[in-house]
């Protein structure tokens, strides 16, 4: 580890080279130099593999599946004493790009940003600072067959702004409308691409998330689909923390937060601007099946929409212009996977808890604990809530919390007592044994009501018939014995 007192130089000499606003690399030696070309599939996969084999301590690459062309959905993971497994007290986190093949600046600033975080650790306070305490996932490209398609087009017709061709996959399917919906019917059936992703992003216990578009200069947020499928707001339960991170993003995009009627992102569109550079999904427009609301509503995960561009496909020329753009806003919105409330779920003897459900009050949209027990619930810094801590078999707890952006938060840990009473499970099983013992009861208690009133009527017969005592002396031996030797008394 470099000395603090040299560590802060640097940091100053980052400043005055441009800090995370501009695009000077501090470290005098990176293992690549940015290129500001558009980089093809193979040149992408070869870039990734250079730098987790450079840093074999910070990096390393991983696969989320393969494209139906057979193209490994490669990407690379980041963070400082990288091991197998989740590391215990850090956030997950992933950016996803170029999921419409033929929107490509999404895929080139993740290239950037990946070169940026490894080559100036130690060297970036920002940078070391996110390497030390996420663990971050990169995927620059989740069509990598559609990229293919267009970057051909492009070649051809550099002019055409990537409009042309590949924005959907080799199946022609687009698969940011190939999700699982709340509102709608899935279809077609999910991808390759698609499946890969749902599996990675329920497999893991992601806490902050943007896929990244072009087409317009925006950060959209939750739900991206509404009831009525028309174009209206679509509120999800956490609209204050998703306004928070949009505004995060765009606060911090060199234009994005610019726009205005009289400034609209995009000259083609010249109707169109959104204050302050957010917008919720479906306001702007419909989208079911978007991979933003599969997160939030199948995961830990909260995710954002981000619209990088006007032209989808822009000239090389351009893409220095755009890591300028976008770097300090990638830099913040990956620090925001600490805004909120964190800490770990244990039982009374001090076992971690494994899927306790963590709510807000009043907002029925839980988070559930990793197998440390670990939580992270992103919230609005400042603001003070009510976190409702449940698990099965235990006594629920509910605790007021002041949600902070700081990695060096104090925890809200909580353990949980066993409830004295009858647990969830016991209750549904004595239920089933009711249901199925209830039934039987009542019938036998009926066919002992019905055989004792057959006797008494038996007996008061024979009292009225010319039976002499012996033989009703006798036949009541019978009977006793037939009837498990009730007694006389009760007979009669």
């Amino acid at each position: 580890t470099m000395p603090p007192l040299l560590l802060l130089l640097l940091g100053v000499l980052c400043l005055v080279g441009g800090g995370a606003g501009g695009s000077v690399l501090v470290n005098p030696n990176p293992v690549r130099p940015l290129e500001f070309k558009h980089y093809s599939n193979a040149e992408l996969s070869d870039l990734l593999d250079a730098y987790a084999t450079a840093y074999p301590n910070l990096a390393s690459t991983f696969v989320v599946g393969t494209s139906v062309e057979g193209v490994p959905l490669k990407g690379i993971r980041i963070t400082k004493d990288i091991a197998a497994g989740p590391v215990e007290g850090r956030p997950m986190f992933k950016y996803v790009g170029n999921m419409h093949g033929n929107e490509v600046v999404g895929r080139i600033i993740l290239i950037y940003l990946v070169q940026h975080l490894l080559d100036n650790y130690n060297f970036d306070p920002e940078a070391t600072d996110i390497v030390n305490t996420i663990d971050v996932h990169i995927l620059p490209t989740m069509n990598p067959d559609g990229y293919a398609r267009a970057a051909e087009v492009a070649a051809n017709y550099p002019a055409s702004c990537g409009e042309d061709d590949g924005r959907s996959n080799a199946h022609n399917v687009d698969l940011n409308r190939n999700f699982p919906d709340q509102f709608a019917a899935q279809s077609p059936p999910p991808q390759p691409e698609t499946q890969a992703m749902m599996d990675w992003i329920t497999d893991n216990n992601f806490i902050l998330s943007i896929n990244f578009h072009g087409g317009s200069v925006v950060a959209s947020y939750p739900f991206d689909s509404s009831p009525s499928s028309a174009s209206v707001y679509s509120r999800s339960p956490d609209d204050d923390v998703f306004r928070m991170l949009a505004t995060t993003y765009s606060n911090n995009h060199r234009t994005m937060h610019l726009q205005s009627a009289a400034n609209p992102p995009c000259d083609k569109y010249a109707f169109e601007y959104f204050p302050g550079g957010i917008t919720n999904g479906a306001d702007w427009y419909n989208v079911p099946g978007g991979m933003q609301d599969f997160n939030y509503l199948h995961s830990n995960c909260f995710e954002i929409t981000v619209e990088l561009s006007c032209c989808k496909f822009p000239p090389a020329t351009d893409l220095h212009r755009y890591w300028q753009e976008n770097q300090a806003a990638l830099v913040n919105y990956l620090a925001s996977v600490h805004a909120g409330a964190k800490g770990v779920v244990s039982g009374a003897d001090g076992n971690a808890l494994s899927g306790a459900a963590v709510d807000v009050k009043g907002r029925g949209h839980p988070v559930y604990t990793t197998a440390r027990g670990e939580y992270w619930r992103l919230l609005v810094p400042g603001e003070t809530y009510e976190l409702e801590i449940s698990a099965d078999g235990y006594e629920p707890v509910t605790v007021s919390v002041q949600a902070s952006a700081s990695t060096s938060a104090q925890l809200s840990s909580v353990k949980l007592t066993t409830k004295t009473g009858l647990s969830t499970t016991a209750i549904v099983a004595l239920v089933l044994v009711l249901v199925v013992a209830l039934p039987l009861l009542v019938f036998s208690l009926y066919k002992w009501h019905k055989r004792r009133q057959q006797r008494k009527n038996l007996y008061s017969v024979l009292r009225d018939s010319d039976f002499d005592q012996s033989s009703f002396t006798k036949l009541t031996q019978i009977e006793k014995e037939m009837f498990m030797n009730d007694s006389e008394d009760d007979l009669i």
